[in-house]
């Protein structure tokens, strides 16, 4: 679980915010679909102060909890090995967890949804609340002994992210006049199970093209 602080220079006056999860879903969460996650939070408020907690959230589908849901009995910290898991049956039943690695201390969700979409994320996002949320300086989060499997069995087999075709996203911001890059996965690990993903922090763009020694605009 990472550190989080304010970007330097600043672009927010309302505080800065992460989310890092496992989820199942994300990638083709339409219709009755849904995305089944779960992850820790990690924010700076605008006065500096931090928060860190863990949460589960299903997103679509009859089993929508509108909302993250915080996991109030699993305590977690920066610098904890957190792992997160999401789980669904054909009966529509479904399972989000949180493990504290660092404590040994796990807690699984049993809740209902609908079928999620055919595919697996591990994440470092902006979260979303009326609109995405300026991010944090996360630092860096790496990935490792991740892996997906089309149906689970408790303690069966599961297959690395390289082997499900592993797609990168970069995410981008809207800072200082521009949008940037703010996120970036690196590669993947010699295994196939993991990688860091890194934060970028984002800077004052010069004037644009067409100004006072600036070049004219295309």
């Amino acid at each position: 679980m990472p550190t989080v602080t304010a970007p330097v220079p600043g672009y927010s006056t309302r505080g800065y915010y992460s989310s890092t999860w496992a989820g199942i879903g994300g990638g083709f969460n339409s219709g009755t679909g849904a995305l089944i996650q779960a992850g820790t939070t990690q924010d700076v408020a605008a006065n500096g102060a931090t928060t860190y907690y863990a949460w589960y959230e299903i997103v679509g589908g009859v089993g929508d909890t509108g909302s993250e849901r915080r996991i109030n009995n699993l305590p977690v910290h920066p610098g904890d090995f957190v792992g997160g898991v999401g789980l669904y049956t054909a009966a529509g039943g479904a399972q989000a967890g949180v493990c504290n690695f660092t404590i040994n201390t796990c807690v699984s969700v049993p809740l209902t949804s609908s079928p999620p979409g055919t595919t697996a994320e591990w994440i470092v996002e902006a979260p979303y609340s009326g609109g995405i949320l300026p991010i944090a300086d996360f630092h860096s989060v790496t990935f490792s002994n991740s892996c997906w499997a089309l149906t689970f069995v408790q303690g069966g087999p599961c297959s690395s992210i390289r082997a499900g075709g592993a797609q990168p996203i970069t995410l981008q911001q809207y800072a200082f006049g521009a949008w940037q890059n703010v996120a970036i996965p690196g590669a993947l690990s010699a295994d196939g199970g993991g990688f860091t993903d890194s934060f970028y922090q984002p800077r004052p763009q010069g004037p644009p093209c067409g100004h006072p020694g600036q070049p004219a605009c295309p």
